[in-house]
């Protein structure tokens, strides 16, 4: 339970293809955006809102004509909905004008909301979603789910890509071949986003010393772990750790 929320306002920007295991909210105030999860192309147009599921991988793209909000949290906000939707990927819907007003006041804007008023929004647009958007069908889910649940346990240890395969019972050139057409990105960046993350968790809620947390999240060393921090979040770990709120 570490409720880890941030949210934004983007405009003539974008993301690669990543994951994490939060979920993403779009929300689009103007123009038009595009968006791609677990490989499917979404178009976003001022008014739509989009879910983005935990450890879908995602990318997105919003020009110098739109403005589109982006909140990133955890499923602990939301603990009742993502218990029975699991990884379930929905269509983009769009809200009831009626609570559109609201939310611009009390969750679409950069920032966190009170915790409590945070919570009852993010289960507004849930419900919503659920209401109005469709499940997408994701080819290739088991596979999916499978490489996914087995580096969650395993991302702290050098395992290769092959030695991966085998673990999960497949021939190394079509396991290859079928890991980069579902995640769209090498192996090694897969695995360090896991680590990343970790890395993450660690800063905000452990009092460690940054040269013992990169060897708990698999890095092979802490020059490594430095390089793999700054290319992913623009900060280094220490410079990470010193900007946590008080």
């Amino acid at each position: 339970m570490n409720f880890n929320y941030n949210a934004y306002i983007y405009s003539n920007t974008g993301y690669d293809s990543h994951f994490h295991s939060n979920y993403e909210l779009i929300y689009v105030f103007e123009g038009e955006m595009q968006v791609f999860v677990n490989a499917r192309e979404f178009i976003l147009r001022g008014g739509n809102t989009l879910l983005i599921s935990p450890f879908a991988v995602h990318s997105f793209k919003v020009p110098a004509d739109t403005r589109a909000w982006v909140g990133v949290f955890s499923k602990d906000f939301v603990a009742d909905f993502a218990s029975k939707n699991g990884h379930r990927q929905f269509s983009s819907f769009t809200l009831p004008q009626e609570q559109v007003g609201l939310l611009k006041t009390q969750l679409f804007f950069e920032g966190k909301p009170e915790h409590y008023s945070c919570k009852a929004f993010l289960y507004l647009v849930c419900a919503e979603c659920k209401k109005q958007a469709k499940v997408i069908s994701s080819e290739n889910k088991g596979f999916r789910d499978a490489v996914i649940s087995t580096i969650s346990r395993e991302f702290q240890n050098d395992i290769s890509l092959k030695e991966l395969a085998e673990n999960l019972g497949y021939e190394y050139h079509y396991f290859s071949s079928l890991f980069h057409k579902c995640f769209n990105m090498d192996y090694k960046k897969f695995i360090n986003l896991f680590r990343f993350e970790r890395a993450c968790k660690l800063l905000e809620t452990e009092n460690q010393a940054i040269t013992e947390i990169y060897t708990l999240c698999g890095f092979s060393s802490l020059r490594n772990f430095n390089r793999v921090f700054k290319e992913m979040s623009g900060i280094t770990p220490l410079e990470y750790k010193r900007n946590l709120p008080q």
